[in-house]
């Protein structure tokens, strides 16, 4: 007895970090999956994301198969909840216990977690809580060997940015609403965490709004509203502004698509006479620059 205590406390102490990881299991080396995340298509709350990483506190929703898309090891990893500790390179990622062995597999996440959802091909996403929906796409290639899964999410939605300016106009320059509109996008959807793909967008040519109390500047000011991208080229786009008051619209026309992951920036300058409108470069998402208009107030 005295020789097998010595011999256990002689392996104790010869074990590395990463055989302290290992647990036996009906036989067979298991490990915990490590999640790590970065937001793709960018240099990443429920609001636009513009950096690198998602916000301490961030949740995402993990679904880990075996190769063929069948449960791993006869453990159904659906929809597990992660949640993010800390900042950018140092966040790190705790939720539910996954156990890879040497069964081959791979993993997919979406951003923000639901509890409701059951079917990850069919999220459900829409535009009335302005939520910037990601996915991560199918990773493969995960075992105990492979343990680490890195995700890096993208955006399931297409963004409109509209800035205004004050040029030459006289009144208070007070704006009270922003809509837009155009067949080209719609309110909701349902989207493949493992693809991607959105399917059975509703409501095209519905108008995406938002509402507040700022005053226009020589400087301008950004609001930005996400949409869901239908894949119809050459639609139209139409601006309704609620300015002192009084709403001004105007439309232009779209030689592409909407897509998804890229953002559309248009600034408006109200004038003495006219609101002018045109497009701008930024740094964030990924851009297309798109279409010319000028606004006149309603009749």
């Amino acid at each position: 007895m005295y020789v097998a205590a010595m011999a256990a406390s002689l392996m104790a102490v010869s074990c590395t970090n990463e055989d302290t990881e290992m647990l036996e299991v009906n036989n067979a080396h298991v490990k915990d999956l490590t999640i790590g995340t970065t937001i793709g298509w960018v240099n990443g709350s429920r609001s636009i994301q513009k950096g690198t990483y998602l916000p301490d506190g961030s949740t995402i929703g993990v679904t880990v198969t075996d190769a063929d898309g069948n449960s791993y090891d006869g453990f159904d990893y659906k929809n597990v909840k992660f949640t993010a500790t800390g900042e950018e390179e140092s966040q790190e990622w705790d939720g539910g216990k996954i156990l890879l062995s040497s069964t081959e597999g791979k993993a997919a996440a979406y951003y923000p977690y639901s509890t409701g959802v059951t079917d990850i091909s069919a999220i459900p996403v829409e535009t009335d809580t302005q939520t910037d929906y990601m996915y991560s796409g199918w990773v493969e290639g995960l075992s105990n060997a492979e343990a680490t899964v890195n995700f890096s999410m993208k955006h399931a939605l297409s963004a409109v940015s509209v800035t205004t300016v004050m040029g030459t106009y006289t009144g208070t320059g007070k704006v009270t609403a922003i809509s837009i509109a155009s067949d080209g996008f719609g309110t909701e959807a349902t989207m493949n965490v493992g693809t991607g793909a959105l399917a059975g967008v509703k409501n095209a040519g519905s108008s995406v709004s938002w509402s507040g109390n700022y005053t226009m500047t020589g400087e301008g000011n950004i609001t930005e509203l996400m949409v869901v991208p239908n894949g119809l080229k050459e639609k139209g786009v139409a601006f309704t502004l609620t300015v002192d008051g009084k709403e001004y619209t105007a439309s232009g026309t779209m030689s592409e698509e909407f897509k998804q992951g890229y953002i559309y920036n248009f600034t408006l300058t109200m004038n003495a006479t006219e609101m002018s409108v045109s497009t701008v470069s930024v740094n964030e998402w990924e851009i297309t620059d798109k279409g010319n208009v000028v606004v006149s107030p309603v009749k």
